[in-house]
């Protein structure tokens, strides 16, 4: 009987625990910690240019940046990201065809520039999300 009144006692306390726990986690985290995802579409035109890639005004603090590439490659493609145009701080490659890549990694600067590269301009359909990771 006195189990019976702790799992009535503790039952809603967990429930409202697994609750907020999955809001923060899922919703709140993000708009909490102004980490937006923002997309940048790369097809032909993009092709062998620089684009800057820049934080939400209202982030402090970057530690790191979070991309997403996804989509399809008629070509081979290398993605150059730099803190300047000139200095070069991570390369990846992509084979052609479905393009699914992502990673995390540390970064201070408040904006990246990234290149891409590829040996002809065919058509690419590929979308690249990316969040520069703060805590105000």
């Amino acid at each position: 009987m006195i189990q019976a009144r702790i799992v009535k006692l503790l039952l809603p306390y967990l429930l409202l625990v697994g609750v907020l726990f999955f809001s923060y986690h899922y919703f709140l985290k993000d708009f909490y910690w102004n980490n937006v995802k923002q997309t940048l579409k790369i097809d032909s035109s993009l092709s062998n240019q620089v684009v800057k890639l820049q934080k939400h005004a209202a982030q402090n603090n970057i530690h790191a940046l979070e991309i997403e590439i996804k989509g399809t490659s008629k070509e081979n493609i290398t993605v150059i990201f730099g803190t300047s145009k000139q200095h070069v701080t991570w390369q990846i490659s992509l084979k052609k065809g479905k393009v699914d890549f992502s990673n995390s990694i540390d970064w201070s600067s408040d904006s990246c520039f990234i290149a891409i590269q590829t040996k002809d301009s065919k058509s690419s359909n590929l979308t690249l999300d990316y969040q520069f990771i703060g805590k105000n």
